[in-house]
């Protein structure tokens, strides 16, 4: 078995992204107002997710209530 260092493993890694560097995409630190713009468009996908599920449940809810029911109990 091949002994490991970080050098050696360092030296494996800059080799690679040499090799493979122009498929690498840089990456830039977004600013605070994108974060923040991603993070209100999340918001909004979950309201709207949520607000279609409620409409469905609304509209099984009118369905059974205007349904009438087939038992009826009478006073006896």
């Amino acid at each position: 078995m091949k002994e490991r260092t970080d050098k050696l493993d360092a030296a494996s890694i800059v080799s690679y992204a040499c090799f493979y560097r122009e498929e690498f995409e840089l990456n830039t630190v977004k600013s605070m107002s994108h974060l923040e713009f991603g993070r209100l468009l999340d918001l909004r996908d979950q309201i709207v997710s949520n607000n279609t599920g409620l409409k469905g449940t609304l509209e099984e809810m009118k369905i059974l209530l205007s349904i009438k029911p087939l038992i009826l109990l009478t006073s006896a």
